[in-house]
């Protein structure tokens, strides 16, 4: 059971004080909340040079990437590729050279493991495969080894045309150069979040107990001033809350979930009425000392006019409602709060995660996204893109 943390307790100067040590050289770009500083001239000193080494490590972190992926680029590249794909999908035998074995208990799922992307079981690969659906191109477990051997390859390739459709769903699409911030080491873009947010929505039987905003919702919220009149906030959030344009009414939803980007950090602001709370889905403190940021405050203050203006949950005011941020995975570099956001969302009930979230399979957590963006029976040009890879 997870505990949820009130807004007291250990200043944010210390947590992050303790990310800083035990992350090394991945935090460089970690946006955190200011805090009073006591520091002697000898503490600056220090702080200068470590953030000189953390600059420079960042920098050859993303130099390695980047060789990494243009020496498999070019392996790809010299050892053919027929067919339509204009991004070449490399053979079985190139990716077995460098993808560690693991042990298994059957000779075929040993067979089908050596050519799975590096961190992608078996188990974990076969669910990928019933993402697809039930459509007339359905994946079969026959197909394991090859469409997860070149999907991700294809989806990834940083080689192609950047405004090749990859994702075409729910009135969006999603780019070869959009879907590529899923690689390893990316900041997760809000294209990704939003599409992930209406498959959320989408997956759900009616009535819906449950709502997932589109991240430009909290900007819209943001924006508002403190004196708009009922009638600007209705024609500025008519898209997020008109139950003839969702298809639905929020009335009868228990939770909210509103994606938000603060300080080039994702985290969820989740709205329980249920519970009458305000749980806070962050995988870094967000606290300006003791306590709640006046940013969080005033978002719940701006919902609960949005709310009210298209007359939802007039019972309950949601700027009252206690504000709690609850012990999840905290992250330990400066570009993983887009997906372990994605994983609150998709895992939290209102008082814990059903399914836990671990920080070693971050990297696992992309491929699985790109293979369910792609695959997804919604997506319309789906047919087109496994025919590229051949599937």
């Amino acid at each position: 059971m997870i505990v949820l943390e009130k807004w007291s307790g250990a200043s944010l100067a210390d947590r992050v004080g303790a990310h800083v040590k035990n992350a090394g050289p991945h935090t460089a770009n970690m946006n955190v909340p200011s805090v009073a500083s006591t520091s002697t001239a000898d503490d600056d000193a220090i702080e200068v040079i470590e953030a000189r080494v953390i600059d420079t490590s960042e920098s050859m972190l993303r130099l390695a990437s980047s060789l990494a992926r243009d020496v498999a680029a070019l392996c790809s590249h010299r050892s053919g590729s027929e067919g339509i794909s204009s991004i070449p999908c490399p053979k079985a035998q190139h990716h077995t050279e460098y993808q560690p074995m693991r042990e298994t208990t059957g000779q075929t799922d040993s067979h089908a493991e050596a050519s799975l992307p590096p961190q992608v079981t078996i188990e974990e690969a076969r669910e990928c495969d019933r993402v697809g659906g039930s459509g007339n191109q359905a994946i079969k477990p026959s197909s394991i080894k090859r469409f997860k051997r070149t999907l991700a390859d294809y989806a990834l390739a940083e080689i192609g045309d950047p405004s090749e459709i990859l994702c075409e769903m729910y009135g969006m699409y999603i780019t070869r150069e959009e879907i590529s911030c899923l690689n390893a080491g990316r900041w997760v873009n809000s294209v990704i979040v939003a599409i992930v947010s209406r498959m959320m929505n989408g997956q759900q039987a009616p009535p819906a107990r449950t709502h997932y905003f589109d991240p430009s919702f909290s900007v819209i919220l943001t924006n508002l001033k403190t004196n708009a009149t009922s009638q600007v906030i209705m024609d500025r959030c008519r898209m997020y809350l008109d139950a003839g344009i969702l298809g639905h009414d929020l009335g009868t939803c228990d939770m909210m979930f509103i994606p938000v980007c603060e300080n080039n950090h994702w985290h969820m602001h989740v709205v329980n009425f249920a519970a009458g709370r305000v749980e806070i889905l962050s995988s870094l403190p967000l606290r300006r000392g003791n306590n709640i940021s006046a940013a969080t405050r005033r978002l719940s203050m701006a919902i609960n006019k949005a709310l009210h203006a298209y007359t939802i949950h007039m019972d309950v005011d949601v700027s009252t409602f206690e504000h709690v941020q609850p012990h999840l995975v905290q992250q330990l570099n400066g570009f993983d709060c887009g997906i372990l956001a994605q994983k609150f969302m998709e895992f939290w009930n209102g008082a814990t995660l059903t399914t836990s979230v671990a920080e070693d399979k971050l990297n696992m957590y992309r491929l699985q996204l790109v293979v369910e963006l792609v695959l997804n029976e919604r997506n319309t040009i789906r047919d087109k893109i496994m025919a590229s890879c051949h599937l």
